[in-house]
């Protein structure tokens, strides 16, 4: 007999096609066959990605409209509603604080239906009240298994009542191969220098760029010919950044580029020399790190980061600083700066050797072994107190 998969997810863009269509191609469709529900399409964190064709295996119950216009209630109703038609034997559902994985998890104990969570926030980055960490272990209680990003994890998940054969790896992983394909259809870039310093992503405060930049100017008043920096993105932060730029006369020096798609990313990441990431909190895991290491880039990260300490080698693919230095993000931008092309050369061999383990097979092996080992386990007992807990938890979106 079949058994059907339905994965649940606030919203499903940039990295997800990729890792779900690998997933689904990895399965048996004899014994197992997958739907794919997303609760909206618009809105949130990659509102600047779009998508307008879904595979027959995948839908989206609000498509056109944004996340924070959606009451939990409805959500829980459609999603709850579509289930039901979809009678599924395992669910697995994002993070229990969004309402995709609130009301999934909530189905799955009406249902006795085996459900595994996938997150990647550690306990440390969000800091909570005791009652908050109790509240979450009441409704971890009813989980039967966690796939989060590596090993490094495995503490934060023990806190919540989890051992570590409930626990799974292998969720932060991009198209390895999508960023080191050689496209002739390349766009030319308006930057007449190649080698430039780089970062992607949200212009947001907790990215802190407003450091990156004092940092970099800091280096160019001291070098002639320092390298140009390049800020791709968008955010709240963008007209502070600008004015930085304008009080130090950095026009000439720092480009900014407004969000793009990927296959624009691609060619940006090709033309650099090195990608630098400084945030300061709530970078849970830094999927561009995953991209320009994918590139052949090396990487400067602050140790906020959360892949900092599993993708990033400090002096072998890169540099690890320390946010609370206020010299260390100049400290590792000079000490890249200096090195030799050969020595360069060889940070960026690193980084492609390295990043080659985190793949999209990583990620279709790590949710197969998780549903394989729920699979074979009696469906937990829950508790009387969990099952109220979650019975009026509906999950609560707010973007990060």
């Amino acid at each position: 007999m079949i058994k059907k998969i339905v994965l649940v997810h606030t919203d499903l863009r940039i990295y997800w096609p990729a890792r779900i269509h690998h997933f689904y191609n990895s399965l048996d469709k004899s014994k197992y066959d997958l739907n794919v529900i997303e609760i909206t399409g618009h809105g949130g964190n990659y509102n600047f990605e779009r998508r307008n064709d879904l595979p027959d295996y995948w839908e989206c119950l609000f498509f056109e409209t944004p996340i924070s216009e959606l009451k939990p209630i409805n959500i829980k109703v459609k999603l709850h509603q579509r289930l039901n038609e979809l009678n599924p034997d395992f669910l697995i559902a994002g993070a229990i604080t969004f309402p995709s994985g609130a009301n999934s998890l909530n189905y799955s104990i009406k249902h006795n239906i085996p459900i595994i969570i996938f997150d990647d926030a550690k306990v440390e980055d969000f800091p909570r009240s005791f009652f908050v960490n109790w509240f979450k272990k009441q409704l971890y209680l009813s989980v039967d298994a966690i796939f989060c990003p590596a090993p490094q994890w495995n503490a934060t998940f023990n806190f919540f009542g989890f051992r570590n054969e409930q626990l799974f790896h292998g969720v932060d992983v991009i198209d390895n191969y999508f960023f080191q394909k050689n496209k002739q259809d390349d766009w030319l870039l308006d930057i007449t220098d190649s080698g430039y310093f780089l970062n992607i992503g949200r212009q947001i405060e907790k990215k802190n760029l407003l450091s990156l930049l004092i940092a970099y100017n800091s280096i160019n008043i001291k070098i002639e010919g320092l390298p140009k920096l390049v800020l791709v993105g968008d955010g709240n932060q963008r007209n502070v950044l600008e004015a930085f730029v304008k009080k130090y006369e950095l026009e000439e020096k720092v480009i900014f580029l407004p969000f793009l798609p990927q296959e624009k990313i691609r060619t940006i990441y090709k033309h650099a020399s090195v990608f630098i990431l400084p945030s300061t909190y709530g970078e849970t895991w830094g999927l561009v790190v995953n991209e320009a290491m994918a590139s052949g880039l090396p990487v400067i990260v602050s140790n906020k980061v959360g892949c900092a300490e599993v993708l990033v080698q400090n002096g072998e693919n890169g540099f690890i600083f320390n946010i609370d230095d206020i010299l260390s993000l100049e400290t590792k931008l000079l000490e890249f700066y200096v090195l030799k092309k050969e020595e360069k050369n060889k940070m960026s061999r690193k980084s492609l050797s390295k990043i080659s383990d985190w793949d999209l097979n990583k990620f279709s092996t790590g949710l197969l072994e998780s549903i394989f080992y729920v699979e074979n386990k009696e469906k937990k007992y829950i508790p009387v107190l969990s099952k109220f807990i979650s019975g009026f938890w509906k999950g609560r979106y707010k973007s990060i």
